[in-house]
């Protein structure tokens, strides 16, 4: 494994635009930071629904397969994601409860941008009926894409 993949003491930062559309060392990374989480507890439960909700529009976006995430939407999910990946941030997440905030900054944004949400969940609906599959799907056909489903 690339050393990116397992420091979280810089974010996103390590990463490109081009990381976003062929995502197997990004999905595997984000991947590796959700499973510190302790799953059936609701926060961390809602915090992973959150981060693979962003990480689905932000790299159907990208990547052109969905058109209508607005720039400030794209840049705001960006930065809750750039935020949960690191380790130091307001309340370190190696403290207890050290995800409040990540989980605070990612119900935020998806907040904020609730229609965005709204209007691409419409449009992953629709593109599902006409056979299209969406980039949780795809990234899970790939062995080192699954970890993120």
């Amino acid at each position: 494994m690339n050393i990116r993949a397992v420091t979280f003491d810089s974010g996103l930062a390590a990463y490109t635009v081009q990381d976003l559309c062929h995502p197997a060392e990004l999905n595997e990374v984000i991947a590796s930071k959700l499973a510190t989480l302790k799953p059936g507890q609701f926060a961390h439960d809602r915090l992973t629904q959150g981060i693979r909700q962003m990480v689905s529009i932000i790299q159907d976006a990208v990547c052109g397969e969905y058109r209508g995430l607005t720039l400030t939407a794209l840049a705001d999910f960006l930065r809750a994601l750039d935020y949960f990946m690191r380790w130091a941030d307001r309340i370190p997440d190696t403290w207890e409860g050290g995800y409040v905030d990540d989980l605070q900054e990612v119900l935020h944004v998806l907040a904020a941008h609730r229609e965005t949400v709204v209007d691409y969940q419409a449009w992953l609906s629709k593109s599902l009926g006409l056979g299209a599959v969406p980039s949780h799907e795809r990234v899970a056909r790939s062995p080192s894409r699954s970890a993120l489903r």
